[in-house]
């Protein structure tokens, strides 16, 4: 009995999600890779394998990486221009595949490490999407739970992109998700205290991987403080975000000089002009990248996740569930796509679709949990045919980017999209099209030519 009762509880449920997850997101049986991903895989290796940040032993990264920006010089020693924090979550994997021989810590093959990296980044996607089913179980019933959390992981870039390779939106979600998490449910817990301080490390976490997400932790802040009967925990977040933080800034200090770290450099105007071919990190023209966002035939989110539309459409609802979801998630999403927009490079550089998208697919997914019953008693059939639609849509085309990206090679031909951003606004030629077309076209020459003769 007990046994079945395991089965049906929520946590078989999120480890099942967990599960499901990590099988699809390895489906294709490969990484994909990109500049920015393989630093942060060799950093993660280093560490393991030699216990500092030092990359010039990988000419794999520094010869490429020192021209375009990725890998910076300080004191000698070539370090990353990325957060490291997703190299220090994925450290422990690579020195266990040290351990066991499955690479080589001195010359490890690029197959090996971004094998490792692949597993460390489709393991913590999964994971954020197996807590988030458990989060939201707060608003809605089993069935919707699963369904959501499913939807978050198949449904946006979290899996075209995020379980791909050592993105840091993997560790960032995780981080998200357990910070959001932890205090919507910490309420009349017992260890209410230790888990409000826990809730605001990990978003300080989430922020140390991906600085936009700043809007959560504060706005959570917020929140916490509107709500009279979760005052109480205000206190222990703080100083939990404050040593986290704390403790982030020192790693950064004693590994890049910066307490920063590398983000001050790859943010830095020099580096954004030789890049992107734009001014600085913030000269975008905001109504530009907010349409871009939402609809660009190469990067938008309702064209490469419509279903995302059904956050949107739930916002009122969620607003009105209280003020740690209307301060704690609703607000900072909102202020998020803001931040974003008015991003220089919105389109995230040499990327399939909107990959900064994975950044609030856990936000999104809780809007839509927190605002269930609205759509769904307002919605008539014609309706719920068309969210059934956008769904599977939205599920074909991030299968699309995790079966066939980068054939097709969108975003270098027939001109640099970083080089020539009109390009991002091509209906004629949209990364989706032709990326499907070239890997179906790629995968039945593999056929072909695996048939035997007649």
């Amino acid at each position: 009995m007990q046994g079945k009762r395991w089965v049906h509880s929520d946590g078989a449920r999120a480890v099942l999600v967990a599960a499901a997850l990590f099988l699809a997101f390895n489906l294709n049986f490969r990484a994909i890779e990109s500049r920015d991903t393989a630093v942060t895989s060799y950093v993660a290796l280093t560490i393991a394998a030699h216990g500092d940040v030092d990359l010039e032993r990988h000419e794999a990264v520094t010869a490429a990486g020192l021209v375009r920006g990725y890998v910076q010089t300080i004191d000698g020693h070539a370090r990353s221009a990325y957060p490291l924090l997703p190299a220090v979550f994925a450290a422990p994997a690579y020195r266990v595949a040290i351990s066991l021989k499955l690479i080589d810590r001195d010359r490890p093959r690029p197959a090996e490490v971004e094998a490792v990296g692949k597993l460390v980044a489709s393991g913590l996607v999964a994971l954020a999407c197996g807590v988030l089913c458990l989060v939201i179980r707060r608003w809605t019933p089993h069935a919707p739970a699963v369904v959501i959390a499913l939807g978050a992981g198949l449904a946006t870039p979290l899996w075209s992109s995020a379980s791909q390779a050592l993105w840091s939106h993997g560790p960032a979600a995780l981080c998200l998700v357990a910070g959001l998490g932890g205090v919507l449910l910490a309420r009349g817990s017992k260890r209410e205290m230790a888990i409000a301080a826990a809730s605001g490390a990990a978003l300080a976490l989430a922020v140390a991987c991906r600085p936009l997400l700043i809007a959560f932790p504060l706005g959570l802040a917020f929140g916490l403080w509107r709500d009279a009967a979760s005052r109480r925990l205000v206190a222990p977040y703080v100083i939990g975000g404050a040593i986290a933080s704390a403790g982030v800034a020192a790693m950064n200090l004693l590994a890049i000089g910066n307490a920063l770290g590398g983000q001050a450099y790859v943010e830095s105007a020099a580096v954004h002009q030789a890049t992107h071919n734009v001014a600085g990190p913030w000269s975008g023209v905001w109504l530009e990248g907010l349409a871009g966002i939402l609809v660009s035939p190469s990067r938008g989110l309702l064209v490469f996740a419509p279903i995302a539309g059904l956050a949107f459409l739930s916002i009122g609802r969620a607003w009105r569930a209280g003020p740690l979801a209307r301060y704690g998630v609703v607000v900072p999403t909102l202020l998020f796509i803001a931040g974003w927009a008015q991003y220089a490079v919105w389109w995230g550089g040499h990327s399939y679709g909107p990959r900064y998208a994975a950044d609030i697919a856990v936000p999104l997914a809780l809007i839509v949990a927190a605002g269930w019953d609205a759509p769904r008693r307002a919605a008539g059939r014609a309706s719920r045919i068309l969210v059934v639609v956008a769904l599977v849509w939205s599920i074909g085309v991030q299968a699309v980017g995790a079966f066939c990206y980068p054939a097709g090679e969108w975003n270098g031909r027939p001109v640099d999209v970083d080089r020539a951003h009109a390009r991002l606004w091509d209906w004629r030629d949209s990364q989706i099209v032709r990326t499907a077309r070239a890997g179906l076209y790629q995968l039945a020459k593999r056929q072909t030519q695996a048939a035997p003769p007649r």
